[in-house]
């Protein structure tokens, strides 16, 4: 090894084998400790971006949740502001009906609405046929 100062100048110096391994064996544990804090921040970084992903994913989920629960409630109530107009459309309707026929019997009324609410009924075959006549006792 050769070293120069100005206006000194030694020319070769003998390094033992010892003290140079030594050396560079410090110098290589340096270099492995800087791999080893490099590999371990790499896993803390992974840990840490994995808890973000799942947290991103939960709040994905909460928010698809979210969602689904406000359309079934706005579905609810335009289904129960749907059936009150109609129910309130068919009740002006039949108190008019009623008017123009006459019919003021309660018991008529409630003829017809049950006719009605058993049409409704899937599980009810109702027909009317005005060409055949059935005499005789069920």
């Amino acid at each position: 090894m050769f070293l120069d100062v100005k206006h000194f100048q030694i020319e070769y110096i003998d390094i033992p084998f010892t003290i140079e391994n030594k050396y560079l064996t410090a110098l290589t544990l340096l270099d492995y400790t800087a791999r080893e804090k490099f590999i371990q921040k790499a896993k803390v970084v992974r840990k840490n971006t994995s808890g973000m992903v799942e947290d991103i994913k939960n709040q994905a989920r909460e928010t698809i949740e979210s969602a689904e629960a406000t359309a079934y409630l706005i579905n609810s109530i335009a289904l129960a502001n749907y059936s009150a107009i109609i129910e309130g459309a068919r009740t002006d309707g039949l108190k008019i009906a009623f008017g123009i026929l006459g019919v003021a019997s309660q018991e008529y009324k409630n003829i017809i609405d049950y006719i009605r609410e058993l049409k409704g009924n899937k599980n009810i075959n109702m027909t009317v046929n005005f060409q055949q006549r059935i005499a005789g006792t069920l």
